[in-house]
């Protein structure tokens, strides 16, 4: 039985996952504010690698959002039927992505009609069917790759409730395979060129998004306790230099920013999220409630909602990592976006309807 994952992993408000959601939020922030220096300041000047640097060492802010998630609702004793999963998860989540969305379409209509007096004949109606047809504004994604983990959930509970640690590690390997690796080398000559039945192998990036959810409970069903701090602290650090290394390495050599091994379903991304996942909830073993981090948590997903109108409006008004060097510019710059999003946040969570349907 030891070698089962149906224990529970202990008090379902843990710790370690308030204090990974608040790590993630400050860092999703911080990419958003890093990568306007990334993609625009010339290779290898100071400010451009300063910009690499902050920008690479939050990038497993999405898949370890999608870990914790995980980690909680893959429980097996969490009492969760198809129709709550449905109802409570899968439709409030739809519900919230086509919201907001359609506010950050609205945005960019209000923002060229206030600042450049300009309005787009049908702007307003495009925004509309944007948000029906599913043209997401892109920060968005996350949204979109939960509702897909949610229409699976039922049957990745049953999965959770009966493998034993060996299959789940089995399962584990093939995702970070066909998941990880081989989309990213499939992009590279000779293997893309083949347009054979190979070149289906790979899962994409939004269903491969289930395996981190899947290794966030195995993570946290093991109850990793603080010997094991030191393994994952490697493997965070090994990542690190997997994607701010990779990523300087390339750009230097095509002598333009080279972005892919950034993206949340990449070898190195994968082990920072790993990592940190790991270092937070071994050094947490034992902890009692933290206060402060779980009212900050529970914050967590509406600033990743609306923290980018924030960043939006400072660019709109020149207010942006330009302003003096970029090793400071963007953490300073991101402190003043994520305290205006508290501030969002305190209204937000006291108007009727939105604090109870559209911001949790």
């Amino acid at each position: 039985m030891e070698d089962n994952l149906r224990l529970s992993a202990g008090p379902e408000r843990d710790p370690a996952l308030d204090i990974l959601k608040c790590i993630c939020c400050v860092g999703v922030i911080i990419i958003h504010t890093a990568s306007l220096g990334f993609s625009t300041y010339i290779v290898r000047c100071f400010n451009w690698m300063s910009s690499a640097a902050w920008s690479c060492m939050f990038r497993f802010c999405v898949p370890v959002f999608l870990m914790c998630t995980g980690a909680v609702l893959l429980d097996p004793q969490k009492e969760m039927s198809i129709r709550r999963i449905m109802t409570r998860y899968f439709l409030r989540m739809l519900l919230i992505l086509m919201f907001w969305s359609l506010m950050y379409d609205l945005y960019f209509v209000a923002a060229k009609l206030v600042l450049y007096r300009e309005y787009e004949a049908g702007a307003f109606l495009q925004a509309f069917v944007n948000t029906l047809t599913f043209r997401h504004y892109f920060h968005l994604y996350y949204l979109q790759m939960l509702l897909i983990f949610y229409l699976f959930l039922p049957a990745l509970r049953v999965f959770t409730a009966h493998a034993d640690r060996n299959v789940f590690r089995y399962i584990l390997i093939i995702w970070f395979i066909l998941g990880i690796v081989f989309p990213y080398v499939w992009k590279f000559e000779p293997m893309a060129s083949n347009d054979g039945v190979p070149a289906q192998y790979p899962l994409s990036n939004t269903y491969a998004a289930i395996g981190y959810a899947m290794l966030g409970w195995y993570v946290r069903s093991s109850r990793p306790g603080r010997e094991q701090a030191g393994r994952y602290i490697g493997l965070l650090i090994l990542g690190y230099a997997l994607v701010f290394g990779g990523t300087v390495a390339v750009s230097l050599y095509l002598d333009t920013p080279y972005g892919d091994l950034m993206e949340g379903m990449t070898p190195g991304v994968a082990l920072m999220a790993l990592g940190l996942f790991g270092t937070v909830s071994s050094l947490t073993a034992g902890k009692g409630p933290m206060p402060r981090a779980e009212r900050f948590a529970r914050a967590s997903f509406c600033i990743y909602l609306i923290h980018h109108f924030f960043v939006l409006a400072f660019r709109g008004l020149n207010i942006n990592v330009y302003l003096f060097y970029c090793l400071f510019s963007i953490p300073v710059l991101s402190a003043a976006v994520l305290l205006l999003s508290v501030l969002g946040y305190l209204v937000l969570s006291r108007t009727p309807f939105v604090k109870d349907h559209l911001i949790q």
